[in-house]
């Protein structure tokens, strides 16, 4: 009987072992199909070759502080702006533009779907992939003149995609690398990061309306006062808000996010 019951579990050990090797494989396939499709829109769209400071990558890693130099210039900002759209859009069609952080690896195609559902599961390119894509709100206007723009990607275990977007939890993170900036064909706008925190879905931070200038402060104060970081930055009346939002994790409610929100600067 004992002996039964040895090889009854074992069998079953085997099985989840087998199980879960099999959701690491697939899992691991995915990103690396991933990396290749969004390589494909580097290539096509003839992105600047950036290359990352030595300090800005360490900081990427361990969250220490680089130079000035490092955190504020980004001297791609013209060929960004240049980049072949129009190569990208013989793809895909719904391309808006470009979105990059100078000193890290997120670079990505801009999407915007009338469904905000569809870029969940679908690459740039449209091909299925849990990496999905990163895509703008389908109620804000591609010309990035709203008052508060929204932008979505996933928090993907690899760091791709928005997964970097939980570091700036740390100041230190932030300091090394404060600025997000989003082309199109029109220019290269650059933003400086004011906060980053947990918010609710139904929370002031994914309004698009406003019908006053009091409920556009109310935006700036909830963010400001959320913030995790002390950035010491606090926007202006008639500013320009990006908000960047992705998902905390599968542990905890799905009505969560974690956000990091930038106001428009003139660098």
């Amino acid at each position: 009987m004992k002996k039964k019951i040895r090889k009854t579990v074992l069998m079953f050990v085997c099985m989840t072992f087998v199980f879960s090797a099999a959701v690491l494989w697939h899992r691991v396939s995915e990103y690396n199909e991933a990396t290749e499709i969004y390589d494909e829109a580097v290539a096509l769209a003839m992105t600047p070759e950036v290359i990352v400071p030595e300090e800005a990558e360490e900081a990427a890693v361990t969250g220490s502080a680089v130079s000035e130099a490092a955190v504020y210039v980004n001297p791609y900002a013209d060929e960004f702006a240049s980049m072949d759209f129009e190569a990208l859009r013989e793809v895909n069609d719904e391309v808006i533009g470009w979105i990059n952080i100078p000193g890290t690896k997120l670079s990505y195609p801009l999407l915007q779907s009338p469904d905000n559902d569809y870029y969940l599961d679908r690459a740039w390119n449209g091909t299925k992939n849990a990496s999905g894509s990163i895509f703008m709100e389908c109620r804000n206007s591609f010309t990035l003149n709203d008052i508060n723009t929204i932008i979505y990607g996933h928090r993907m275990g690899n760091n791709t995609m928005f997964g970097s977007l939980a570091k700036y939890k740390d100041i230190s993170y932030w300091e090394a690398n404060p600025i997000v900036n989003v082309s199109n064909e029109e220019g290269s706008y650059s933003y400086l990061i004011f906060a980053a925190y947990e918010t609710d879905v139904t929370s002031d931070t994914f309004r698009i309306k406003f019908e006053n200038k009091k409920e556009q402060q109310d935006l700036i104060d909830h963010a400001v006062n959320s913030s995790v970081i002390d950035t010491g930055i606090v926007p202006g009346e008639g500013s320009k808000i990006l908000t960047l939002s992705t998902c905390i994790g599968a542990s905890v409610k799905s009505d969560t996010r974690w956000v990091v929100q930038a106001v428009r600067v003139d660098l």
